[in-house]
């Protein structure tokens, strides 16, 4: 997963692996962290299936971006697998 930031005076790239986003451990974390205001209930099985998916979308899409925002002061953000 890659995360690029840009405003008019700096950009900033963070790149993250799959397996590091999209495993138990940060499933927990992210359900301490929101403190149960979003349910996230996926499996073992299912964690390790949406990662073989995103797997294979990478290999035949290339990068597939997940979320881009402009704002109206040229600032940028984008999510990218």
């Amino acid at each position: 997963m890659k995360i690029d930031v840009k405003n008019e005076k700096r950009s900033f790239h963070f790149a993250f692996p799959n397996w590091l986003i999209l495993n138990r451990v940060s499933m927990r974390l992210a359900r301490k962290v929101t403190k149960g205001e979003v349910e996230v209930s996926l499996s073992g099985k299912a964690l390790r299936e949406l990662r073989r998916t995103i797997k294979r979308l990478r290999k035949t899409r290339g990068d597939w971006s997940l979320i881009e925002v402009h704002s109206a002061d040229g600032d940028e953000v984008r999510v990218r697998l």
